[in-house]
């Protein structure tokens, strides 16, 4: 118990440092805002203890930025009362590409699980980053009831949900361009899940 607690209060310094880093930059960057906003907004229930457990590998995500994405994308995970899981057992700070990037490479990817899992009775999803040889793997497996090919999947303007622009997977490819020789994004799609691996040398 004394242990969680340390926890605890070694996570709200962490958080009130990180709001402040954050906010700082929402004038030049405003699409951090709702990130910030439901991170502020999720911390009552954070500092309650069930996120902490829940989530406990999130300790090792030291990134300010990355650890504010995940913490916003778990919170409309558990509102939509899908299962979800996280790991992450290695330390997490930097990136070799620019943090922005591989902050909307990360948020359109969970942002696809978590549309895909949306209404599933069963719906669940596995995010896990791996720190290994100076790359970071970023594995994020979701139940998906599409029968449609991955080639279709991340076809620019396709979507499995009506009135939405279907450009996410495609947004993807756009931002490996940026970076031929550090990203490699691997797709696999079978009957039950949907399987994503993207990985940062």
């Amino acid at each position: 118990m004394e242990k969680e607690q340390l926890k605890l209060r070694k996570f709200k310094h962490d958080y009130k440092n990180m709001i402040v880093s954050l906010r700082s930059f929402t004038s030049r960057i405003p699409e951090l805002d709702e990130t910030i906003n439901k991170f502020d907004d999720y911390s009552s229930d954070y500092f309650k203890g069930q996120f902490l457990n829940q989530y406990k590998d999130l300790r090792n995500v030291e990134n300010s930025y990355l650890k504010s994405l995940l913490i916003s994308k778990f919170h409309t995970i558990s509102l939509n009362e899908t299962k979800c899981t996280f790991e992450c057992r290695n330390k997490i700070n930097n990136s070799s590409i620019n943090i922005f990037d591989l902050i909307r490479l990360l948020g359109i990817s969970i942002d696809n699980a978590i549309e895909s899992t949306k209404g599933q009775s069963n719906g669940e999803i596995n995010i896990s980053i791996v720190k290994e040889n100076n790359q970071l793997l970023f594995l994020i497996n979701n139940t998906s009831s599409s029968t449609e090919s991955v080639h279709k999947l991340v076809s620019e303007g396709y979507s499995t949900k009506k009135g939405h622009s279907g450009l996410g997977l495609s947004n993807i490819q756009e931002i490996k361009k940026k970076y031929p020789d550090n990203i490699i994004s691997k797709y696999e799609k079978s009957d039950k899940w949907f399987k994503l691996e993207l990985i940062i040398k």
